[in-house]
């Protein structure tokens, strides 16, 4: 009786200190995959999620994809006006919220529990294995009134959804780029200061198209 009562209590710290977690680390990429040009082929959008989590690979591997670090000067896989690098990328998972944090290649927590449903209006947004929301910080931005630093930002996040469509189509899965969103919430869930703010959002995940 002991030894079990031992083993349950051990289970539980086990537990706890999973869930406490601040942060996920990630795994470094593989870069194989479709050929590029037959990814072109199969990109499309999708609303017909499956309620299916991504591994950690997949997870890592889309995240780079989106806006990892590819050089050694610290260049992004998306293009960026002044290298200002002014795009966070924030995920939202069955596990709550996080900060992509493309230098050190893992995942900040920002806010726990399932908030999927929050980033959209739509039904399918709380069945995707995970929702993108792209936030620009405009004092990277510098020179520029709010106007043209949300078309810069616009023009990153674009070139940002589409390397995850195009991860997506090389790999099988599904996604949309989604312009229905409470910016207004997103930001209180974010804790978003007030030089930053949200540009556009993205579902990604299993579908039963491909």
């Amino acid at each position: 009786m002991k030894k079990t009562l031992l083993l349950i209590f051990a289970c539980l710290i086990g537990f706890s200190t999973i869930a406490a977690a601040k942060e996920i680390a990630l795994e470094k990429v593989n870069l194989t995959g479709r050929p590029f040009m037959q990814a072109f082929e199969y990109r499309a959008s999708s609303r017909n999620f499956t309620d299916k989590s991504f591994d950690i690979t997949t997870l890592s591997e889309l995240l780079w994809a989106a806006g990892g670090v590819n050089r050694p000067n610290g260049g992004r896989t998306y293009p960026t006006a002044m290298d200002a690098r002014e795009i966070e990328i924030y995920v939202f998972d069955k596990t709550g919220a996080y900060l992509y944090d493309p230098e050190n290649t893992k995942l900040v927590s920002v806010a726990g529990g399932d908030k999927r449903a929050d980033t959209g209006v739509q039904d399918f947004v709380a069945k995707a294995s995970i929702n993108l929301v792209y936030v620009s910080d405009f004092s990277k931005l510098k020179g520029s009134d709010d106007n043209q630093k949300m078309v810069l930002s616009a023009i990153s996040a674009g070139a940002i959804t589409q390397n995850v469509a195009l991860y997506c189509a090389s790999r099988g899965l599904g996604n949309v780029v989604r312009a229905s969103f409470d910016g207004d919430k997103l930001s209180k869930i974010l804790k978003l200061g007030n030089t930053k703010r949200v540009v556009i959002v993205q579902s990604a995940g299993y579908t039963n198209i491909f």
